[in-house]
């Protein structure tokens, strides 16, 4: 999610494991409408782009109605070893009406996940 990226991203525990496996970062965002030229979403881009400046990275935007389909799909195209996912955070009530994208990759990736809480 392209908000707040300074506040929620958990940049050291990510750029700890990109430099431990001298792994390139490919930071995917999955969005059902296409923000990528948003100007909010061009000032987080700048805003990651100055927290991941000292390792390898992408960036990558998929427009689709399934996050699940297309973080697969991605994993395929791009031959992924790993996958990070940032679990987005909801009140209890959201919670009670919201199915975690997380757990359904846990159950459906032939990779490894690893979830980070945002910060």
């Amino acid at each position: 999610d392209l908000r707040k990226v300074n506040q929620t991203t958990p940049s050291v525990a990510i750029r700890v494991f990109s430099k431990l496996f001298n792994a390139k970062l490919n930071i995917l965002n999955v969005d059902k409408l296409q923000r990528a030229s948003d100007p909010d979403a061009l000032r987080e881009l700048e805003h990651l782009k100055e927290i991941f400046s000292d390792i390898d990275y992408e960036f990558h935007f998929i427009e689709h109605e399934n996050f699940p389909e297309a973080l697969q799909q991605f994993i395929h195209d791009k031959d992924m070893q790993m996958v990070i996912l940032l679990p987005k955070k909801y009140s209890w009530f959201e919670s009670l009406f919201h199915k975690s994208q997380t757990k359904v990759m846990a159950y459906h990736s032939h990779v490894p996940l690893l979830a980070l809480h945002m910060a």
